[in-house]
């Protein structure tokens, strides 16, 4: 894991990988033509539209459980959509997946823009959870801390905890003072309280100008100096870092949230968000987005930059187009 680029395995990974980092990319492609042109529905439909034609051929049947576009009547590819071939005798995969995560910016010409998708081959009795919000509150924080909180319940990060305690708990996890820890938030009116807290413990911030799922994921990767992400934002952007998290060894809390307050007491974790060895995640930066590269126009091809996510390890393929 970290900056070496790992083999991509010789079985069925290898064409569901392939089929996930096509799809990411041309939905980047795509949207990147849109870029600065402030037509945000016109991008999100362009960048739908590439994913569905990438997923055709796919030998999957592929089943949309989490998307984008309800909550503004944007385009989108909706809950319950199907993608893939959809044969009877091809598994079945569960699919969340955001065409633009950061359109706003994308319509503005500004960075933290990307295309991602994400999905996982799960058991039977496994159902993702349905959820009434447009918004959670969540946390995420590495495999290190994780562990530690195995080991030793009482450093457990929650929810429910002052966000200064779970600094306090993330940095005796991590072997470092509170005033080292180094957390991602949106930058949003609604995080203020973790801004506060953040602040309370002299801990460092880095403000996330738009779309969150690299945020969340950031704890995560080596080349990220990043020790917690926290804040509101979008509950589909948390389902698709659950399923790179969960690769990943890292965990994530996330409960509704609507009206500025928590809509349900029940907080969500990793393994209730997503399950199963057989997890592959794919995004593609349109915009410069930390720790990925926006597309760069050389002459008259493309460069995009990825970031791939599956059994256990990270890469970054850099693909001329």
């Amino acid at each position: 894991m970290g900056k070496n680029f790992i083999k991509m395995p010789i079985n069925s990974y290898q064409s569901l990988l392939a089929g996930f980092l096509k799809a990411s990319e041309e939905a980047a492609l795509k949207a990147y033509n849109w870029s600065g042109k402030k037509e945000k529905e016109k991008a999100d439909d362009i960048a739908s539209q590439a994913i569905r034609e990438s997923f055709k051929t796919l030998p999957i049947r592929g089943r949309v459980y989490s998307g984008e576009g309800i909550k503004d009547n944007a385009p989108g590819i909706f809950e319950g959509e199907i993608l893939g071939e959809n044969l009877s005798h091809q598994p079945i995969l569960n699919i969340c997946l955001d065409p633009i995560d950061g359109t706003s910016n994308l319509s503005q010409g500004k960075g933290d823009a990307i295309s991602c998708i994400a999905g996982m081959i799960t058991e039977s009795s496994f159902s993702p959870p349905q959820f009434s919000a447009f918004y959670g509150e969540k946390i995420t924080y590495c495999r290190k801390v994780a562990k530690a909180s195995k080991n030793d319940p009482s450093l457990l990060p929650n929810l429910n905890d002052s966000f200064s305690k779970t600094i306090e708990k993330v940095a005796i996890s991590l072997k470092k003072k509170p005033a080292e820890i180094k957390i991602r938030i949106l930058n949003r009116p609604r995080n203020q309280h973790f801004i506060d807290e953040a602040k309370k413990m002299n801990a460092s911030i880095h403000f996330i100008q738009d779309g969150d799922i690299l945020g969340a994921i950031a704890p995560c990767l080596e080349e990220e100096d990043c020790d917690i992400y926290a804040g509101i934002g979008g509950i589909p952007e948390g389902c698709i870092s659950a399923i790179a998290l969960s690769c990943l060894g890292g965990e994530i809390q996330m409960r509704e949230w609507e009206e500025r307050k928590a809509n349900n007491d029940k907080i969500y974790f990793t393994k209730d968000l997503a399950r199963n060895k057989e997890l592959f995640f794919s995004a593609t930066a349109i915009h410069n987005s930390s720790p990925l590269n926006g597309i760069k126009e050389e002459r008259e091809r493309k460069k995009t930059h990825s970031l791939l996510i599956s059994n256990g390890k990270y890469e970054f393929i850099e693909k001329i187009h």
